[in-house]
Order: structure tokens, then sequence, then C-alpha cells
């Protein structure tokens, strides 16, 4: 799209050039805003819009976007080939999921398709960030990059071995930092142990020496274990992924708190031995930890009650940490004045 609007530009049509810029933006093109902010400043193709070119490079200062390299497949051949794909926050009502709106492009325009799997594993991936109400890109990089780290070690275990399905994407900076060891040279096998005589014990009581105790198994970190937990979950593996966000949780990991409860309360599908009073439990203690998704959603519990009061204050403190969700639902509840948003 931002080749469009050059070639406007290029042909001396800044009006229609300024249309599609806004467009690209709108589609949260990388390279599109400064362009367009750089014509709404100058008043080129349309009136000069200092404070709309100023909401633009905001825009483009707090865009999160991340770059995933994923395997594709030559339409008609068995032949995969290396693709990138962007993933972004994507705007309210925007109506792909994942990276469909790519995958489907290069379909229709190059003859590749994205394996299903992975444009499946994006999607999931998209609905867990919106559920807990995280960063969509971030929880992808988390998720699908320690993915990527277990099959490179399962395929090192079973000697080469390829396992089914689709490789999980990777990002390209990691993939590129991460070169294999060099093989080290056989190492001669050790001579046969030579027979010793036996040794007569000596009459009475033996002395027997104290085994030296074994060295201490250093757990991993809690972010680790939280880590490798949305990769459970987003494999649908609920229990194990309950197991591990428990461990995180006990050492103070306050989003595996959140995530625990979450599954306790019957909010993802699958099969899960939930405990919906543990659940309370623990949604309460992750938003006495200032998690942000616990304490807006102990606010909608509250407004649901009936208990305005409680729910004004879980509301206040979310929007505290900047969660539009919390700010909208103090505003409609402050209208007779009781709270300030």
């Amino acid at each position: 799209m931002r080749g469009f609007a050059e070639l406007h530009v290029a042909a001396g049509e800044p009006v229609k050039a300024r249309e599609v810029y806004k467009a690209c933006t709108e589609a949260f093109a990388p390279g599109c805003y400064e362009p367009y902010a750089e014509m709404l400043d100058n008043g080129v193709g349309g009136p000069e819009e200092p404070k709309e070119a100023e909401r633009v490079r905001a825009i483009k200062a707090n865009t999160n976007m991340k770059r995933f390299t994923v395997p594709v497949i030559m339409q008609g051949s068995p032949i995969t080939v290396p693709f990138q794909f962007y993933i972004f926050e994507r705007p309210p009502g925007w109506k792909y999921e994942g990276i469909e709106d790519q995958a489907i492009w290069l379909e229709k325009n190059r003859g590749m398709i994205v394996p299903q799997d992975v444009r499946d594993s994006f999607i999931k991936l998209e609905k867990i960030a919106k559920d807990n109400n995280v960063s969509f890109p971030d929880l992808a990089v988390y998720a699908l990059g320690n993915a990527s780290k277990q099959e490179t070690a399962t395929a090192e275990q079973t000697d080469g071995a390829t396992s089914g399905g689709s490789p999980a994407p990777t990002d390209v900076a990691a993939t590129e930092a991460e070169q294999p060891a060099p093989p080290q040279p056989e190492q001669p096998a050790p001579p046969p142990e030579q027979a010793r005589p036996p040794v007569s014990e000596p009459e009475g009581e033996t002395e027997v020496a104290m085994a030296r105790p074994l060295p201490a198994v250093t757990a991993e970190p809690p972010d680790t274990v939280y880590r490798k937990a949305l990769s459970r979950l987003l494999d649908g593996d609920l229990a194990a992924a309950g197991d591990l966000f428990a461990d995180a949780s006990e050492r103070g990991h306050a989003r595996a708190t959140y995530e625990l409860a979450r599954l306790h309360l019957g909010l993802y599908e699958g099969d899960f031995a939930a405990d919906p009073d543990r659940g309370r439990e623990l949604m309460r203690r992750a938003a006495d930890a200032d998690v942000v998704a616990a304490q807006v959603h102990q606010g909608e519990t509250a407004e649901q009650a009936g208990d305005r009061e409680q729910a004004i204050a879980w509301y206040k403190k979310a929007a505290g940490q900047g969660n539009m969700r919390a700010k909208e639902r103090l505003r409609l509840l402050s209208r007779d004045g009781a709270a300030e948003p």
C-alpha cells in the first residue's frame, strides 16, 4: 500500500497519495506513519492538521510489532520455503484473527499455503492474549519461542527423527543468535576395570564412610515455568499447564496465579479438574498482587453481583494502571457522580 502512495506522489497526485497513506496507517503498516504525518504537518494533499500528525506519530511510537519466520508450502508442490510474517496489536473490530489476513493474501497472490496448524497456533495465541489483557506479539514471542526450543531439544534426543506437524514459527533474531555447537571428537573408550583381589573385612565393627550429599537441583525460574505453561495452554494440555502455573504461582509469580485462577474458574475450554472456590481465592490473590486483568475480573464480578461500591474500587485500581475497559466501566458507573474515573 505504501508503494501505491509513493506512485501517487511521483505522479504529482498529493490528494490521492494522502488518502492512500491514511488507509495505510489505519492498517497499521509501519512504513506509512511518518510520510502521512509529514503531509498532515505541511498541508500536502489537504489542510494542515498538526494535532492529527501528533496522534499518528504517537501510534507509531506505541506500535508493538514482531516478525516471525513461518514455513509455507508452494501450491501443488511438496517444497517448503520460509516466509516472514508480522504480528501486532490489532485495533478493535479487526475482522481477521492471528495471521489470517497475511495467509489469505499469500495464497491468493503468491500461490503459497501456510500450514493450518501454524495458522491455528496464532489464532489461539491471540485469543489467549485478549482473554488475559496481555500483548499478542509479546505472548507469541514467549510461547512460540519456547516451543521452538523444545522442538529442537526433542529432535536432538531422537537422533534426528522428525515429528509430525509443521515446525514452530521462530523469531528471526533468536534463530540467527542460536548457532549449533561444533561436533566434539569421539573419546576413546576407557580400559576395562582391572580385577581386584578380594578384601577381607576385619573382625569387629567396620567403619562406614558417609556418602557425600548429592548436589542440589536448581529449580527453573518462575518466569521460565510460566512461559512453559503458556505453551502447554496453547497446545490444549490444560492439566500440564495447570501444574506448571501452580509451580510458578507458589513461588510468587502473580501472572501464573491469575492463569491458574482462570483454569479453576472454567474460563478455558478443555479437560481440567476445576475448583471454583480455589479459582475465586486465586483470582483475589492475583488482583491484590496488581495483575490488572485480575482487577478487571474482580470489578466485573462485583458489578454482576450488584456490589457497585466494590466494583468501582477494583475498576479504579485497574484504571490506575491504564486499563481502558476499567476506565470505560468507571465512566458508566460514575454518571451519577458517585465515582471519579
